[in-house]
């Protein structure tokens, strides 16, 4: 049996911990930092499975204090939480929170089992244990690291960021990372591209029968952890905008959906298959119907719509990104060139 930590406040997932692991996980289930760290105090772990949010958002750094008292890095740390998706979410960035992987919350029995498998797995093989006769080396006992190979550091500023975030956002800085956090790092990464597809109840997370009540918790949720004083200080323009975008987003539903009259032109608008934001149509022109009608090739036309949506949103970098776009599916169009232009103006105000 391999002696296992898991600190998880949830009752019900630690029945699911003790049915998917039990027969071959020794488990020592706490519900709090404190009691975790006196139960680390007192015994000697193989493994650990940390809920990132414990305490109110502790997991991360009980990681590290784990690893302090529990034996360093022959500890193995599995971080669990609903926003850490681990399809996005790789090792590097498991690494940078104290953890050695990542499982995004809800999981089921096998592929709880099966990380955890890995995890011991990769333990024993990083401290090269031998196993004695009628011993699992997922079982044997880890040696303590060696005087000359200091254990690694919690926080690695010089370890890349991972593919996925750095594909997103380029070189996000140690600072930067420590500023956002990993579980709103990947909320960001999985909502660059899903945001202008997003219809208010999306991205409130809300059931189009849900009261404003509902409205207000969840608004008050996503602006309490995506206000943009948290951000002030983070230096990747990129992240920093997208941040931005969604938090302008979040209000933008709250406003719509906590006001009966436009809801209900809301609702009539997304079942009549429009627009998915509510939007005062300030931007008709006279004379022509749209602008946009001048273009012509479909995706061209459905880059040039998100690239307005951005700039609504004062997401220059976005709006650049879908205007280079829609002028590649549409090369020369007058329109796309005039918002290329504008939008370069806004980036470069200097030049």
């Amino acid at each position: 049996m391999i002696p296992t930590l898991v600190v998880d406040a949830d009752p019900a997932r630690h029945a699911l911990y003790q049915d998917g692991l039990g027969k071959s996980f020794a488990l020592t289930i706490c519900s709090g930092s404190v009691e975790a760290i006196a139960a680390a105090e007192r015994g000697r772990f193989v493994a650990a499975i940390v809920h990132a949010d414990l305490d109110g958002g502790g997991g991360v750094m009980l990681c590290q204090r784990l690893r302090k008292v529990a034996g360093g890095e022959a500890l193995g740390i599995l971080l669990v939480g609903e926003t850490l998706d681990d399809a996005v979410l790789g090792p590097d960035v498991a690494r940078r929170m104290g953890a050695n992987a990542i499982l995004k919350i809800p999981f089921d029995v096998e592929r709880l089992r099966r990380k955890a498998r890995d995890l011991v797995a990769e333990i024993a093989a990083a401290q090269k244990v031998r196993p004695q006769a009628g011993q699992s080396a997922a079982a044997a006992p880890s040696p303590p690291p060696k005087a000359s190979a200091p254990p690694r550091p919690v926080v690695a500023p010089a370890a890349p960021a991972d593919d996925a975030v750095r594909r997103t956002f380029g070189d996000v800085s140690a600072e930067d990372f420590a500023i956002v956090g990993p579980e709103r790092l990947g909320e960001a990464v999985w909502w660059t591209d899903k945001l202008e597809q997003a219809s208010y109840y999306d991205v409130l997370t809300l059931p189009r029968t849900a009261g404003a009540g509902e409205a207000k918790l969840r608004y008050f949720d996503l602006a309490r952890r995506f206000h943009p004083d948290r951000f002030a200080l983070v230096k990747n323009e990129i992240l920093a905008s997208t941040l931005g975008a969604l938090f302008k987003r979040a209000s933008e539903a709250y406003q719509t959906l906590s006001n009966p009259d436009r809801r209900k032109a809301y609702d009539e608008q997304l079942d009549a298959g429009g627009e998915l934001r509510y939007v005062e149509r300030k931007r008709e022109t006279k004379g022509p119907k749209r602008q946009e009608e001048a273009i012509t090739n479909p995706q061209a036309r459905k880059f040039y719509q998100m690239a307005l949506a951005a700039i609504n949103d004062e997401n220059w970098p976005s709006a650049r990104l879908n205007l280079a776009l829609a002028a590649k599916a549409m090369p020369g169009n007058e329109v796309i060139q005039s918002k290329i232009d504008e939008v370069k103006a806004k980036l470069n105000p200097g030049g």
